[in-house]
């Protein structure tokens, strides 16, 4: 009982005596205006970065985009050389391999 005695004292409507203020619509306006003024200086803010941050954007993943191209032709020329290289071992393993059997034939003829 003493919990809800305690909870709607705070229900309690004030000293009667004291003066409620009355109702200004010109605070509400004035409130109403600086609201706007900082809508405006917000977007104001949100223009000035869309133009100076879009081109640092714009700029950076043109840079990233050339470094990975380059990257990309660099590993492929180095297997295009890897391939080539050990084609040709390849081809020198053959030719070194069809001579040694045909001098082996020469040997065992006589």
């Amino acid at each position: 009982m003493a919990a809800v005695d305690g909870l709607s004292a705070r229900f309690v409507p004030k000293d009667p005596e004291t003066p409620l203020k009355p109702f200004d619509i010109n605070e509400y306006a004035a409130l109403l205006v600086k609201v706007q003024e900082t809508v405006d200086s917000l977007n104001q803010l949100t223009r000035s970065v869309n133009e100076t941050g879009a081109p640092l954007i714009t700029n950076t993943l043109e840079a990233f985009n050339d470094a990975a191209e380059q990257r990309v032709d660099h590993i492929f020329w180095r297997l295009f050389q890897l391939l080539a290289a050990t084609g040709v071992i390849i081809l020198l393993l053959l030719v070194v391999s069809r001579r040694q059997k045909q001098t082996k034939n020469e040997c065992v003829q006589p």
